[in-house]
C-alpha cells in the first residue's frame, strides 16, 4: 500500500510520495520483465483511502509510470470491517463494492493503457472472541460471500486475493477463514469454497434488485458445464420468493445443501439457483 507507506506513515506529500513510488517502478518493472518474460507485473496496491479520495496516487503513478505494469490492483476495504461483541461493520453494500469496481475498471479506460484489475488485497476481521460457529462467525460468512459474488458479477473484475486465510495480524483478531490448533475452518472458509465451486469460470450476465430493493440478484452463465446460476440474498428482513422457475432448476444454500426452490426462503445470506443455460433469462 504505498499511498499509506510513503505518505501516510512517512508525512511524504503526495508528489514526494509518487515521485518515489515512480522510481521504484521504472527501476524494478524492467528487472522482472527480464528474468520473468511473460509473468505480469502488478502495481499500485493502494489502501482504500486512495480511493476514496478518487486515486490521486494511482492516477499519478499510472501517467508517470503506467507503461511499467500490467495490473493496477487496489485494495477496496470497507470501513469499519470487524465482526465481534457490539460491533456493526460495513457490508458490500454499504461499502458500494458494485460501484468501486465500475469506477476502477472506468478509470483504465480512461488512461487507456490497457491495464487488468485485480483486488489485490481484501477481507473484513472477526474478533477471537466470536464463537467459532456462532451467530458472529456466520454473519461474517455471508459478508464474505457477497462480497465475492459482487466481484464476480463485475465484467473486468479478474482476481480477489482475500487477506489472509490463517494468520494472525491483529491481536484480539483475526482476518482469516481458519481458527485454532489444529486449525479449524469457519463458517467463511466453506462459503468462499462454495462460491467459488458456484462461480469458478462463470460469466457474468445481469445484476439487479428485486422487491423494491430488497432482493440483490446477480445472474451467471458456466459456458463449461452449460448452466446459467443466479445468487440470491436480501439486503433487509427475509423475503419469501415464489417464482415460476424452469423445471430443472436446482437450489442450493451457501453451505452446499440442497434447499426447495417452490418458495425461496431468502435472507443475508446467499443461495443459489441453477438451471440449464439456455433459461437464463
Amino acid at each position: 500500500e504505498p499511498d499509506l507507506e510513503l505518505m501516510a506513515h512517512r508525512n511524504l506529500p503526495l508528489a514526494r510520495g509518487v515521485a518515489f513510488y515512480t522510481r521504484m517502478v521504472k527501476t524494478l518493472a524492467p528487472i522482472i520483465r527480464s528474468e520473468a518474460p511473460g509473468i505480469p507485473v502488478v502495481a499500485a496496491n493502494v489502501s482504500g483511502q486512495d480511493q476514496k479520495q478518487g486515486f490521486p496516487f494511482c492516477r499519478a503513478v499510472i501517467d508517470q509510470a503506467g507503461e511499467h505494469f500490467d495490473v493496477w490492483a487496489p485494495h477496496p476495504y470497507a470501513s469499519p470491517r470487524t465482526f465481534g461483541p457490539g460491533l456493526a461493520p460495513l457490508f458490500p453494500e454499504g461499502n458500494r463494492e458494485t460501484a468501486k469496481h465500475q469506477e476502477t475498471l472506468a478509470i483504465i479506460r480512461e488512461v487507456g493503457k490497457g491495464h487488468r484489475y485485480w483486488i489485490g488485497e481484501k477481507g473484513w476481521e472477526i474478533r477471537d472472541e466470536a464463537p467459532l460457529t456462532g451467530q458472529t462467525a456466520r454473519a461474517f460468512a455471508d459478508c464474505a460471500a457477497r462480497s465475492l459474488i459482487i466481484a464476480k458479477s463485475v465484467a473486468g473484475v479478474e482476481k480477489y486475493f482475500w487477506f489472509v486465510l490463517a494468520q494472525e495480524y491483529h491481536q484480539g483478531g483475526k482476518y482469516t477463514l481458519f481458527r485454532g490448533r489444529p486449525l479449524q475452518p469457519m463458517p467463511g472458509a466453506i462459503a468462499y469454497a462454495n462460491v467459488a465451486y458456484h462461480l469458478d469460470h462463470a460469466i457474468p450476465v445481469d445484476s439487479f434488485q428485486l422487491a423494491g430493493g430488497r432482493i440483490r440478484a446477480c445472474v451467471f452463465q458456466r459456458e463449461a458445464t452449460d448452466t446459467a446460476l443466479a445468487a440470491l440474498w436480501c439486503l433487509s428482513t427475509p423475503f419469501v420468493l415464489a417464482a415460476d422457475l424452469p423445471d430443472d432448476v436446482r437450489a442450493f444454500d451457501l453451505y452446499g445443501r440442497s434447499v426447495p426452490s417452490e418458495e425461496l426462503g431468502l435472507s443475508g445470506t446467499p443461495l443459489f439457483v441453477q438451471t440449464s443455460a439456455g433459461q437464463a433469462a
